[in-house]
């Protein structure tokens, strides 16, 4: 009987350390592999490799605060990257306009069942040709089936209201049926909340977030301010980072052009962490906020749901993340609420490995594999593009010279050559036709625009194609002096 006991408590003791073991790393290993200084060159690298200017990083776990600030803000005018350092947050912005919502929703200003007509009712969706129903749930969890082409007139500047702007426009799917994901659906809920409020977004955001969290440098920009300590944005050309100014519409600013700080976020990420300094209201919004849409998930096995500006993933626990991208700046945030662990990433570069950036450093946080190398697609392109620009140069001079020693020896055996006014026609006229090809070329299938295609993929895009056109037009020049070489020698017969 004593042998049994002996054995009970044995196994007994064996369990409660297992348990122990197996639920005190949660907290014990980030805490402890946060002042590793492989964490610090995991970071290091990831800026090396998107080509970033400047890049600034938080991780908070339980209270305790680690930062990192590389780079310089203006490559042109070096200075130091500091906490108060100014950055686009792109599509971070989505959870401070989800917030807003959630906080009138709390407030009984609006429900998100509320049809959208009631605060927009100029606002006509079409699905299938007839008039579409949409609540707020539909563009807060981004079922609206509001189309991808919507970013691409959104971004530009304009004096029309986002009501006129998506007038009459085509839904790619029945809403709710699906999840697809349209910055433009926050643009619609930022008219939302200026319909209800009385106020300007930017004047919302500060009454109802800014303001109450004591983020005193974080701006909904209205695009037409000037930002204090702002970086410098940049994007790749030849592989190599270049300054660039792109434009903010106004109608926009919902979804991808709040500006902040590292250390404003930081304030961010500690009252979402402890919501207990904030007011019941806003407590009760932000537990709103990361409720996922489980009726359409992100993905097909509901591990990933789309809730009010922010991703809910079950990673090991639950996972509450986004990222943001604008033509110039990139962007990530990461919060475990049940861990206290908080990471937010700013870098003044778009580049698809910043985005993934939070998500390594909780995998290496919690003594996860991450990937050694992330591939970013627009270092990509440019090098694709890049590549291209050189053959294509390349046979611009060969072609270049072999007109200059074709004219050269015909006029060395014969008379001078001249060509006429139809043959010059022609050589302008085809390099015309292929830039008007190339012109309406992307509306077609995509149902974008060149302002898009010039405002976030590589320069070297349009360099290539001006090079392609050069190229034509050597080319058309070519076959109309061979022609007419041509032409004359069967006259002088």
């Amino acid at each position: 009987m004593k042998r049994i006991n002996l054995s009970s408590f044995y196994l007994l003791l064996v369990f409660w350390l297992y348990l122990f073991s197996s639920s005190s790393p949660a907290y014990s290993v980030p805490a402890q592999r946060l002042d590793d200084a492989q964490l610090a060159e995991l970071i290091q690298t990831r800026m090396v490799e998107a080509k970033a200017p400047a890049l600034a990083v938080s991780i908070v776990v339980d209270g305790k605060v680690k930062r990192f600030n590389y780079g310089s803000p203006d490559l042109q005018q070096p200075g130091e990257n500091t906490v108060n350092t100014a950055y686009e947050i792109g599509s971070m912005s989505k959870a401070f306009t989800g917030l807003a919502i959630q906080i009138l929703n709390e407030q009984g200003k609006l429900s998100l069942k509320d049809d959208i007509h009631q605060y927009l009712p100029n606002l006509n969706l079409l699905y299938q040709g007839k008039p579409a129903k949409l609540d707020i749930e539909d563009f807060l969890y981004h079922t609206s089936g509001l189309p991808f082409s919507t970013l691409a007139f959104l971004e530009i500047p304009s004096s029309k209201t986002v009501e006129q702007q998506l007038q009459n426009l085509n839904l790619q799917f029945k809403p709710k049926s699906h999840y697809f994901y349209a910055s433009a659906n926050y643009d619609v809920l930022g008219a939302v909340i200026e319909k209800v409020t009385g106020q300007s977004y930017h004047d919302a955001i500060a009454t109802f977030i800014t303001q109450p969290f004591g983020m005193s440098a974080t701006v909904a920009v209205s695009g037409e301010e000037t930002i204090a300590n702002k970086a410098t944005g940049y994007k790749i050309r030849f592989g190599y980072p270049v300054p660039i100014e792109a434009p903010i519409a106004s109608n926009h600013v919902p979804s991808a052009y709040i500006h902040s700080t590292l250390a404003d976020m930081e304030k961010w990420l500690d009252r979402l962490l402890d919501p207990t300094k904030l007011d019941p209201t806003l407590r009760r919004a932000i537990e709103r906020s990361w409720q996922g849409n489980t009726r359409v998930p992100v993905n097909n096995n509901n591990s990933i749901l789309y809730a009010s500006g922010w991703l809910i993933e079950q990673r090991q626990g639950t996972y509450i993340n986004h990222g943001g991208q604008n033509p110039n700046y990139s962007s990530c945030i990461a919060l475990r609420p049940d861990q206290q662990i908080g990471i937010v990433a700013l870098a003044n570069i778009s580049s698809n490995i910043i985005l993934e950036l939070c998500s390594d450093i909780d995998s290496y946080l919690h003594n996860q594999p991450y990937s050694d190398e992330v591939r970013d697609l627009f270092l990509f392109m440019d090098f694709i593009f890049s590549v291209l620009t050189a053959i294509t140069m390349i046979i611009v001079v060969l072609v270049g010279l072999f007109i200059v020693l074709r004219i050269r020896n015909y006029r060395q055996q014969n008379n001078k050559l001249s060509l006429n006014w139809l043959d010059w026609g022609i050589v302008l006229l085809v390099p015309l036709i292929i830039a008007g090809i190339i012109y309406v070329s992307p509306g077609l299938g995509l149902g974008i625009n060149w302002h898009f295609i010039a405002l976030w993929l590589p320069s070297t895009l349009l360099i290539f194609i001006t090079a392609i056109i050069f190229l034509v037009t050597l080319l058309t020049l070519n076959y109309r002096i061979k022609k007419k070489i041509s032409h004359n020698k069967k006259g002088s017969k």
